[in-house]
C-alpha cells in the first residue's frame, strides 16, 4: 500500500478531504520525525514503538571497489501487539501531542483532531498487520 491509498483510506474514515488528510497526514509524520531528529524515541500507545539505533561504520567492497559507510542512526519500527480500535480514546502523550499540534495548524477542534489522528494511526496500523 502506498501513501496515497492511506490517504484516501484515511479522507473516507474522517470525512475530511483528501487534500486536507494529506496535510494532516504530513504533519503528524513531521511531529514523530521531529522528534527522531532529536535523537528520542518516539512511543505511540497501541500503535507501536519508532526506536533509533546506531550502525557502525563499516567497509564493503564491490568489484575491487571499497566502499566505505560512515556511522549513521537508523529506525527501526516495533509494531505493537495489542488491538486498536477506530473508537478508541487517545491515552499516549504522543498522540496527545500530535493532536494538539493538529488541532492549532488545521484550526480543527480538539475532538477532531483527536478522532482524525486516531484514524491515521488506526489505518497505518490495520495496513501493518495486512503486510501491506
Amino acid at each position: 500500500m502506498d501513501k496515497n491509498s492511506l490517504i484516501k483510506i484515511i479522507s473516507l474514515k474522517s470525512g475530511l478531504k483528501r487534500n486536507n488528510c494529506e496535510s494532516v497526514f504530513e504533519a503528524v509524520l513531521k511531529s514523530i520525525s521531529k522528534d527522531l531528529k532529536e535523537n528520542k524515541n518516539v512511543s505511540v500507545e497501541n500503535f507501536g514503538d519508532f526506536c533509533l539505533f546506531r550502525v557502525e561504520s563499516r567497509i564493503q567492497t564491490r568489484k575491487n571497489i571499497k566502499v566505505i559507510y560512515p556511522p549513521s542512526n537508523q529506525v527501526e519500527f516495533l509494531l505493537s501487539g495489542e488491538n486498536l480500535k477506530t473508537e478508541s480514546v487517545i491515552s499516549s502523550p504522543k498522540k496527545k501531542e500530535i493532536a494538539f499540534e493538529i488541532a492549532s495548524e488545521f484550526k480543527l477542534t480538539d475532538t477532531d483532531s483527536e478522532a482524525i489522528v486516531n484514524i491515521i494511526f488506526c489505518t497505518l496500523k490495520e495496513s501493518f498487520r495486512k503486510n501491506k
